[in-house]
């Protein structure tokens, strides 16, 4: 029953991780527009 919850955990990094990356791509190419 509890052999869910690691997995999970796993998944959940994964995504946070994921979202961080992309944000900060997201801010380079803000910061790209803003000078232009």
């Amino acid at each position: 029953m509890g052999n869910w919850i690691p997995i999970v955990i796993s998944i959940i990094s994964l995504v946070v991780s994921f979202i961080g990356i992309g944000f900060n791509i997201y801010k380079d190419k803000i910061k790209e527009t803003m000078r232009n």
